[in-house]
């Protein structure tokens, strides 16, 4: 993932890990997030792990790995 990339979060499972669709207490769930988002920067502090990237939602800016999240569109 790089900066400008349109990036999605996956559906929840439950707390018991059962089927998307049962809402869960994240702060997508919470917000009815359309977990859709542009990735903004490279984390650069010290204590985050490297591979960190902020990513603006809906909901604000979170920082994630490339593992949480699918790739809806790649920047140039």
């Amino acid at each position: 993932m790089k900066v400008g990339d349109l990036i999605r979060v996956p559906p929840c499972t439950n707390a018991r890990g059962t089927a998307p669709g049962h809402p869960c207490g994240c702060i997508f769930c919470a917000n009815n997030s359309t977990r859709v988002g542009i990735v903004i920067r490279k984390v650069s502090r010290d204590y985050i792990k490297s591979g960190h990237l902020d990513v603006k939602f809906d909901v604000g800016v979170w920082s994630l790995t490339p593992d949480e999240v699918e790739i809806i569109s790649e920047s140039p």
